[in-house]
């Protein structure tokens, strides 16, 4: 191999990376194939196994539980449950890999609906097997300031009474941050557990409302409020030492509450629309909105039209899957309204 060759390899190595894998995007058009018209090749597969399968003996307790629930045998069930939201890893399976494989749940989210699902014996059984633990574990981490910790007893813990105060702190927590959409979302957990959420109001409510409102989602901040005022039409808040009435039958909700916290400036997430520049803007470091990714492949552009290029990818790509080692994506696309510009 002279040199001139060898040289000319290492720069088009250095510039490529594995073939770019272009996962469905939940803003931009791209005409797609009929699924008979995508190529079915060795990587077809990538996109169902993107999900560690879960173990046997884990999947084992979730059948034992449900088994259990089926029998109103409470005490059992919420032992096979509470291991699984104790585990340090979760898992995703399939619930029904016949008609719906394409669809995964996540285990320790499934084990939290099935506790909240459980009548009033069952969840008093579940409080009385791990409110000491979630109730010490909360005195630690409120204690010491960790909101980190809030969220993992949120987590382990939420159909407990420390659960259920760990999550509405944590959701004040991001509200004082400026994190108002995180803040919704976790307040929102809190307020959809029903009858167990209601000592926390109106301030739950209240939180939650200008949660969506400081993000934008006016929408649903006219939901939460309508809810709030039909359970309390004369309720009153304190600003600057003074009690202020926070329903007016000369104001909507949205647009009472809005004079009275002042206009919120948009984040800088929020205000960026478009990614024109290199790493977002001039100080190369933006940020923006992010989202749930799109595990389910629809399209793919390879950026390799070399064979020997290719195969010594593919010899990388397998190196890095046989040792677990995460791949970073080289590439810095633009993305301006519908289209999206890459370096090839």
């Amino acid at each position: 191999m002279n040199g001139p060759w060898r040289w000319g390899l290492l720069c088009r190595l250095t510039w490529l990376t594995i073939v770019f894998t272009v996962l469905q995007p939940a803003t931009l058009s791209a005409q797609r194939l009929p699924n008979s018209a995508v190529p079915r090749n060795k990587d077809a597969n990538l996109a169902e196994n993107v999900f560690l399968p879960a173990e046997r003996i884990v999947l084992q307790r979730r059948a034992n539980a449900r088994e259990l629930l089926s029998r109103d045998r409470y005490g059992e069930a919420v032992r096979y449950l509470g291991s699984i939201l104790d585990a340090p890893e979760d898992y995703f399976f399939q619930p029904d890999r016949v008609n719906s494989p394409e669809i995964h749940h996540s285990l320790k989210s499934e084990a939290q609906r099935l506790i909240g699902r459980m009548p009033k014996a069952g969840r008093k059984l579940y409080q009385l097997q791990y409110g000491v633990r979630a109730r010490q574990l909360l005195d630690e981490v409120i204690t010491a300031g960790d909101a980190a910790g809030l969220a993992e007893v949120a987590r382990r813990f939420f159909h407990t009474q420390s659960g259920y105060e760990a999550t509405f702190l944590l959701g004040l927590y991001h509200l004082d941050h400026g994190e108002p959409l995180a803040a919704a979302l976790t307040l929102q957990r809190l307020w959809k557990a029903g009858e167990c959420a209601d000592r926390f109001e109106p301030a739950l409510s209240l939180a939650m409302a200008v949660g969506w409102l400081q993000a934008g989602m006016d929408e649903k901040a006219e939901e939460v409020l309508s809810a709030l005022q039909d359970g309390h039409p004369n309720l009153t808040v304190e600003i600057a030492g003074r009690p202020v009435a926070l329903f007016d039958r000369k104001s909507q909700p949205v647009g009472r509450l809005s004079s009275l916290i002042g206009q919120q400036r948009a984040s800088a997430a929020a205000q960026l629309g478009n990614w024109s520049m290199f790493r977002g803007g001039v100080g190369r470091n933006a940020s923006t909105g992010g989202g749930a990714p799109m595990l389910n492949l629809r399209w793919r552009i390879p950026t390799v039209d070399d064979p020997l290029v290719d195969a010594l990818l593919g010899q990388l790509h397998k190196t890095y899957v046989d040792h677990a080692l995460p791949i970073l994506p080289g590439l810095h696309p633009l993305a301006v309204d519908d289209v999206v510009l890459m370096r090839t």
